[in-house]
């Protein structure tokens, strides 16, 4: 049996009413000379297209397309000025689908003369497959160096090998040989999707860690209680290189 789901995004747009009108970056045409005589007025429209496409797909899920899955109402809004409209998008669960369903619904906009530079606005859509979903990853190389600057540099792999994105929280717990534990936290925000892979880095003052030994304990905490971790030993030198460890 189907599920069938319904979404509702908002796009907004206001333009502020001027004799000659030049937009930002988030609309087109980028600038508009209009030339009235006084009193007279005049309506000016501006054209928004949607569009979307698949944005990760797993192997399993290969024969199906976003177009497969993901319907909006209309491809094309004409707004006016300071008006808004929504922009109602289906879901229907496809029989076959397993795990997760990733697709980016973009707003873009268009007019006859395009700008040289224009910009789009896009809404990722995660559609998870209940019963089918699977949350499993693991950490993998870790790396803590010494850079040419004098700054402490620290890169953790995160794989995910389940079939659902998952967007962890990383943090670097590390203990020196007197039991003082020093902490590093990644940047948070950017999801892994299912069976990929993505490096988290970040870069501190050299003076957050001395050389020497410790023991470093590496973990990624997702949504719903979900944690995995990963220990090693390190040693940090004093020369820009790499901390050698059996991982």
């Amino acid at each position: 049996m189907k599920k069938i789901f319904v979404i509702t995004s908002l796009f907004i747009l206001a333009m502020a009413v001027v004799p000659t009108a030049e937009a930002g970056l988030s609309i087109s045409p980028a600038r508009q000379e209009i030339w009235m005589a006084s009193g007279e007025s005049k309506t000016i429209e501006y054209t928004v297209v949607v569009y979307y496409d698949d944005w990760s797909k797993l192997p399993e899920n290969e024969a199906i397309d976003a177009k497969d899955w993901l319907h909006l109402e209309t491809r094309k809004i004409l707004l006016g000025t300071d008006e808004e409209k929504k922009i109602k998008v289906t879901i229907v669960t496809p029989e076959n689908a397993v795990g997760e369903l990733v697709a980016m619904v973009t707003f873009e906009p268009r007019a006859e003369q395009m700008p040289m530079v224009s910009a789009s606005y896009g809404s990722t859509v995660y559609l998870v497959v209940k019963g089918t979903e699977r949350k499993q990853a693991e950490i993998g190389d870790i790396k803590v160096l010494r850079t040419a600057k004098n700054t402490i540099f620290a890169a953790v792999k995160v794989k995910n090998t389940g079939n659902i994105h998952i967007r962890p929280r990383i943090r670097l717990i590390l203990e020196d040989k007197y039991g003082i534990e020093k902490y590093m936290d990644m940047p948070y925000g950017k999801p892994v999707y299912g069976k990929k892979e993505f490096i988290y880095t970040k870069e501190v003052s050299g003076k957050f860690l001395e050389e020497g030994a410790y023991s470093l304990k590496v973990i990624a905490n997702c949504a719903n209680g979900y944690i995995f971790s990963k220990e090693k030993k390190i040693t940090l030198t004093s020369e820009a290189e790499s901390a050698n460890a059996q991982k």
